[in-house]
C-alpha cells in the first residue's frame, strides 16, 4: 500500500455529492455506512450527507422517492421492493450474521418450530421475511406451521422470558442478554 496515490479514481467524479441512509439508535451494523461515507470522501465526493427519512417505509422506497442514493438493507427487502416495482439495484447483501434464531431448549432446529409461537415485531418487514425463508428453505409452510405473535409493542426478550412465544429472530444485545441469564439458546 505504501506509495499508492491518494485517490485511486483515474478521472474526475461527475457527482460529488451522495446522500447516505441515516438510521438514530441503529445497531452497530449501521458503522459500514457511516465508514462508507468517509471511503467516498476519500475517494473525491465532497458532500457526503447522512439523510433520516420516513421509518414506516423501505429504504427501498427513501431511493425511489429520491431521498437517499443508497441505502443498508436486508436482501429480502430489497427483493420485494423490486417485486414491488421500486426502481432499484442491489450491488450487494447485508446483514450476513448478526441474526441469531432464539428458542427453548426443546427447540433444536428451523423444523422445531412447527406449531410453535414465533414472535415478530411486524409482519412483512426483515425479520419475519427471513423467518419466513428460513422455515420454507426447511420445507415448513410459514402461514400454516407457525404460529406468529406480534411483539410490536412489548421486547420479544420479555415475552420469551414469559413463556408467550417459543422463539424469535433476536439482534445484538438480545442473544448475549437470554445467554448470561441461561435462558434458551441460539
Amino acid at each position: 500500500i505504501v506509495g499508492l496515490p491518494e485517490s485511486l479514481h483515474a478521472e474526475p467524479l461527475e457527482t460529488t455529492t451522495v446522500r447516505l441512509p441515516r438510521w438514530v439508535g441503529g445497531s452497530y451494523c449501521w458503522a459500514g455506512a457511516y465508514i462508507a461515507g468517509e471511503l467516498m470522501r476519500a475517494e473525491g465526493f465532497t458532500d457526503v450527507r447522512y439523510v433520516e427519512a420516513d421509518r414506516s417505509v423501505d429504504q427501498s422506497e427513501w431511493i425511489a422517492r429520491g431521498e437517499t442514493d443508497f441505502s443498508v438493507n436486508f436482501p429480502p427487502n430489497q427483493i420485494a421492493s423490486i417485486d414491488a416495482g421500486v426502481p432499484i439495484k442491489v450491488l450487494t447483501g447485508l446483514h450476513s450474521g448478526c441474526l441469531e434464531l432464539i428458542a427453548k431448549e426443546s427447540i433444536r432446529s428451523v423444523t422445531d418450530l412447527r406449531g410453535k409461537r414465533v414472535g415478530v415485531d411486524g409482519f412483512n418487514n426483515s425479520r419475519h421475511m427471513w423467518l419466513t425463508l428460513m422455515s420454507a428453505y426447511v420445507g415448513l409452510d410459514p402461514v400454516n406451521d407457525i404460529q406468529w405473535v406480534l411483539t410490536k409493542d412489548v421486547k420479544p426478550t420479555e415475552l420469551f422470558i414469559q413463556g408467550k412465544i417459543d422463539a424469535f429472530l433476536g439482534t445484538p444485545p438480545q442473544p448475549q442478554e437470554l445467554r448470561a441469564k441461561k435462558i434458551g439458546h441460539t
